[in-house]
């Protein structure tokens, strides 16, 4: 008879990882290790040590970026561990839900423990390394694309001091031209990265059959949605992007104005943002769409925009599933239905 899965938590820090793990005697255990190649080794042998003979260890921790990753792609990768990504807004939902007013990493990973016992374990799969090699350089250009509009508006802050601010504005100048060297050079190695996987290459020209997805977009928006797990559906997207809707009502004292929860990936919703404004000039599917919103149901124009980036996402979601190029006519047929 298979044992059952022996579940452990993991607070992930940037130099230490706090694990949780609840003994036969009901108590939770807690450990801490460096996060490096020598804390890994033994936060395995502590799993290995506290589960049953023949058990599944399952092991949860919140997505915390960088620091997480490299613990997450070992243990996906040792025979008998599986791994689930939480979002950290769940958790801390979930501790506050349970009353807890302190924070320290202790109490944190005995939260995530909790989180395991109750809720249903979603086993996360490791993305192929060109994916993580392409996420990595995708967030990149995010940063430097932000960087670069820092500095044009420090640009055009100092140009308003006249001669007084000439040396600062010829360096501004130089920062913003080595940046856009750099994000270009990015982009090339994406494209080589892609042109080397033709899975990779197949998904890029279906994103780019888009009117208003070029080859900046493209690998933005492939950066992070190639390692969202490959059974979540289309709404599913939409949430993790953080672009569903968040209803505040209650009773007839509060019927708020509905907003997008937020609660989700950035860099998505951020990659989403250009396309979705040149899909409403240059597409006229999503045109006829936006059109809709704004004159016949007269939505604020951020909020049209907004549907038209939610839109684009079930789009993305359907072509890559059903390998299939973008199609208008199928969109607009959709559109008529809904107006």
């Amino acid at each position: 008879m298979k044992a059952n899965p022996h579940l452990l938590s993991i607070d992930v820090g940037s130099l230490e990882l706090v694990t949780a793990t609840r003994l036969a005697t009901d108590r939770i255990q807690t450990l801490a290790v460096p996060n490096d190649p020598v804390g890994h080794k033994k936060l395995i042998a502590h799993a290995r040590r506290s589960a049953p003979d023949g058990a599944t260890v399952r092991v949860g921790l919140e997505a915390t970026g960088t620091y997480s990753l490299e613990v997450a792609l070992l243990l996906s990768r040792t025979p008998g561990f599986e791994v689930s990504i939480i979002n950290p807004k769940t958790i801390k939902n979930f501790l506050r839900a349970e009353g807890l007013r302190s924070k320290t990493d202790k109490i944190d990973a005995a939260g995530i423990l909790r989180f395991l016992e109750v809720m249903p374990f979603r086993v996360w799969v490791a993305p192929a390394a060109p994916t993580l090699a392409l996420q990595s350089i995708a967030r990149r250009l995010y940063q430097l694309s932000a960087e670069r509009v820092r500095e044009h508006n420090r640009l055009h802050a100092i140009q308003a001091h006249g001669p007084a601010g000439q040396i600062v504005a010829k360096d501004l100048r130089c920062s913003i031209s080595l940046i856009k060297k750099r994000i270009e050079t990015l982009i090339t190695s994406a494209r080589q990265i892609i042109q080397a996987d033709p899975s990779l290459q197949r998904k890029f020209e279906l994103l780019c059959s888009v009117r208003g997805i070029a080859d900046k977009s493209a690998i933005l928006l492939l950066g992070e949605l190639l390692v969202l797990d490959p059974q979540m559906k289309g709404p599913q997207w939409v949430a993790h992007a953080g672009l569903d809707p968040r209803v505040r009502q209650s009773g007839t004292s509060l019927d708020g104005h509905r907003y997008i929860s937020k609660a989700g990936n950035r860099y998505i919703r951020a990659a989403l943002y250009m396309p979705a404004l040149v899909a409403v000039r240059r597409e006229p599917a999503f045109q006829s769409r936006y059109q809709n919103l704004v004159e016949q149901r007269h939505k604020q124009k951020m909020i049209a925009l907004v549907a038209i980036m939610r839109k684009l996402l079930l789009c993305l979601h359907g072509m890559l599933k059903s390998d299939t190029l973008f199609n208008p006519a199928k969109l607009q047929s959709l559109n008529n239905q809904l107006a």
